[in-house]
């Protein structure tokens, strides 16, 4: 009897034990979780502590010696550009884009995806390249543009949106100051007082609505979008899978293969 009673009590002395255990499981969890959650938290703070300290430094304007300034010159320099064309006249075929400066897609693709096409096509002469920035996402946009459209007459519209991506922000936050505009020109070799007037007055740049009219007469309702427009005046749809240089360059290549 007693050996019975004996075996009771360490099988419940088990289950307790056992028991305990796995509240101490439980609760290793849950502190591991809380720990968790709170380096994940300070991680979002130190992140966005750079990403404010970063915005605020760009949209200060200096954009003098920057590596972003010359990122840019080092990316267009000696390729020869008129107005939105880039490249030369010769080239059998011109890709055409249809951009908006506060659009994050069209930033990715700047960012990611232009440099491998500048280098494999236009300063190849096997493509010209020819940028229509369009304003429809907000004011900031139609600023942008109009700054943009005043880059044009200088002939450094690819200098002005490739440093104007690579200082983009987040669209629609009123980040599109002349402070930010006047740091943006001087990077790109614009004249700021020229890009500032273009940003006050975009109605006054035909540039602003030829672009709108074209991509309405296109079909093309969002941006980035891309056509491939050949000698004969045909145009072929340029679809990459990704905005990265590998998917834009066999977009093209598909787009010049079916031509």
């Amino acid at each position: 009897m007693a050996s019975r009673v004996e075996q009771k009590e360490r099988v419940r002395a088990e289950r307790l034990a056992a028991e305990e255990s796995a509240h101490r499981a439980d609760r290793r969890r849950a502190q591991l979780m809380r720990l968790g959650l709170i380096a994940a938290v300070a991680v979002i703070v130190v992140i966005v502590a750079i990403v404010a300290s970063g915005g605020s430094s760009s949209s200060s304007g200096s954009g003098s010696g920057g590596s972003d300034t010359a990122a840019t010159t080092a990316l267009f320099k000696g390729v020869p550009q008129q107005g939105i064309t880039l490249g030369r006249a010769s080239a059998p075929a011109t890709l055409i884009e249809f951009a908006d400066l506060q659009c994050p897609f069209c930033g990715e693709y700047s960012n990611n995806g232009l440099a491998t096409v500048v280098k494999d096509y236009v300063r190849t002469g096997k493509l010209r390249y020819q940028l229509h920035i369009r304003s429809f996402l907000g004011p900031d946009s139609v600023k942008a543009a109009g700054a943009a459209a005043a880059a044009t007459k200088e002939n450094r519209l690819y200098q002005f949106s490739d440093l104007f991506y690579r200082r983009q922000q987040q669209e629609n936050t009123g980040y599109v100051t002349p402070t930010f505009l006047r740091g943006v020109a001087n990077g790109a070799g614009v004249d700021p007082a020229k890009a500032l007037a273009g940003a006050a007055n975009p109605s006054s740049q035909p540039q602003v609505a030829a672009a709108e009219k074209l991509a309405s007469q296109l079909g093309s309702n969002s941006t980035p979008a891309f056509y491939l427009r050949l000698k004969s005046g045909r145009l072929v749809p340029v679809e990459p899978k990704a905005l990265d240089g590998a998917s834009m360059s066999a977009a093209i290549n598909t787009a010049l293969s079916g031509s």
